[in-house]
């Protein structure tokens, strides 16, 4: 098989996924067949996600299901740009690398269902329509735009669509200096609430971002030293976001939607930032369905997107205000706590946990380090969980502080 870029192919292998929304109307049959659609283009198979669509369970016959199946798309789709120009047709010879037909009715031997493939082969104008997959749950087409192999600078028109969003900035005019684009775009960003936007604009500020991210450089864990014999907790000094693990944790406020301050250095900010206008979304409709603010002490997970970690958990640490108490202690740790369990649960293999509580929630930066390393040991000691920690520090006296504990 091969991978299709995204620009040169839309991963037509989540083209049924738009038939499934339409689906409906055929789901009155008791009896169902579910109908996926491999995609073939110059003779192999597109890599990517394949929902599947169900259509009646008496329809057995590929011609029959595949002029069934491929009006659902086209209607579902038919007002994103250029999607009228693809043309399908169905390969009835077409096999897979193991000489397998593609266009087979076979029982599911996991899941029991009656199951139909079809091989349908796509032709593509270039650069017209891509898909993108965001948290595993749905895909969504979009608009493809020719973005170049590596996207170094927001397109002007881009950074215009989040001025345009709101009256107040119809004046603004954007800089011409790149570093001042890029601090408006972050700003922009930062203050924006939590409203639906274009997926072409989301096609762009991706590879926009993931760019950035991979210039400001990444450093995998593969490539740190444990600091303890057992190879489990590691101490490692930088910006948390350029750290590849499979999750890293977020100090959130009780709104759990990011920090809104411009510019602001606090890690939530700069994870938001980083990840992009999707984490936004995302946070904010879990805590719509949640109803009300997170309480401290407690986490949630959620996709990372363009950071270069799998999943980001965004826990809320306790504010400190006057004299440090037993309860703040007991809330930092049941902070630690819910992460390593949250992320257990999600069957993560490594964690970076960055200073929970110590900026702006003023708590002090040596007692937080203590009960950060105790929580993580203690929670060894009753589990024997062998999920790698990292200790990720931003500030000199931090580094020396888990440096004399860890030591």
């Amino acid at each position: 098989m091969s991978t299709i870029s995204r620009r040169s192919f839309l991963k037509l292998a989540g083209a049924t996924a738009v038939a499934t929304a339409g689906a409906s109307m055929l789901t009155g049959c008791s009896l169902v067949r579910y109908v996926t659609i491999i995609p073939v283009l110059n003779g192999e198979v597109v890599q990517g996600e394949t929902p599947s669509v169900p259509l009646p369970g008496f329809i057995k016959n590929y011609d029959w299901a595949f002029d069934m199946v491929i009006p659902i798309v086209k209607k579902k789709y038919a007002n994103i740009p250029g999607f009228n120009e693809v043309q399908f047709e169905l390969d009835k010879t077409f096999r897979d690398a193991n000489n397998i037909p593609a266009c087979r009715v076979f029982t599911d031997s996991e899941t029991g269902k009656d199951m139909m493939y079809l091989a349908v082969k796509c032709n593509v104008i270039e650069g017209t329509i891509a898909i993108r997959s965001t948290d595993g749950r749905y895909t969504k087409f979009i608009t493809d735009v020719s973005l170049p192999d590596t996207l170094t600078e927001l397109p002007k028109e881009y950074v215009q669509k989040l001025l345009d969003e709101d009256t107040y900035y119809k004046n603004y005019r954007i800089p011409e200096d790149e570093k001042e684009q890029k601090n408006l775009l972050r700003s922009l960003m930062n203050v924006r609430m939590p409203m639906a936007i274009s997926q072409e604009f989301l096609a762009v500020q991706d590879e926009y971002l993931r760019e950035e991210n991979r210039k400001a450089g990444i450093t995998d864990i593969a490539e740190l030293s444990p600091v303890k014999p057992d190879g489990r907790i590691y101490l490692w000094q930088g910006d948390i976001t350029a750290l590849k693990v499979d999750v890293i944790v977020n100090a959130a406020n009780s709104q759990m939607c990011g920090c809104f301050h411009p510019m602001h250095n606090c890690v939530d900010n700069i994870i938001h930032s980083k990840a992009g206008i999707e984490l936004r979304l995302c946070c904010n409709d879990i805590m719509q369905k949640q109803g009300h603010e997170e309480p401290t002490g407690q986490a949630k997970i959620t996709p990372a997107f363009n950071l270069p970690c799998k999943y980001v958990i965004h826990t809320v640490g306790p504010i400190v205000q006057g004299r440090l108490q037993k309860k703040h202690e007991e809330l930092l740790a049941s902070c630690y706590r819910a992460c390593l369990e949250l992320a257990e649960k999600n069957q993560v293999e490594s964690i970076a946990f960055c200073c929970i509580s110590t900026g702006v929630f003023c708590f002090p930066n040596q007692r937080a380090g203590e009960i950060a390393v105790e929580t993580v040991q203690k929670y060894y000691e009753e589990t024997g969980s062998r999920m790698k920690v990292v200790f990720n520090v931003f500030k000199d006296e931090d580094f020396a502080i888990y440096n004399r504990i860890l030591r």
